[in-house]
């Protein structure tokens, strides 16, 4: 839901499905390079909805065939997820 104006977008099964083939074809390509999967670091600043929000960015990376560090050096992907609606995450 967009808290600013009060709407909420529903994403099409159709859309979800195209998603999830992403999601599979970029795991394929993964595991066809050698090195082992790529490493990805999750950071998040805010609420509670932030937090459930990067457990669901990191279930897709995940399925794209990441493994996960804490440390942003090592990683080949850094997401930092925060927000500016509510005051603890402008803090």
């Amino acid at each position: 839901m967009d808290e600013t104006r009060g709407i909420t977008q529903r994403i099409s099964e159709e859309e979800i499905q195209r998603q999830l083939r992403f999601c599979a074809e970029i795991k394929r390509l993964q595991e066809d390079r050698s090195g082992g999967p790529p490493l990805a670091c999750v950071q998040t600043f805010g609420c509670q909805q932030n937090v459930a929000d990067s457990q669901r960015i990191m279930g897709m990376l995940r399925d794209m065939g990441c493994a996960f560090t804490q440390d942003p050096y090592e990683a080949g992907v850094v997401v930092l997820n925060t927000c500016a609606i509510r005051e603890n995450a402008e803090k």
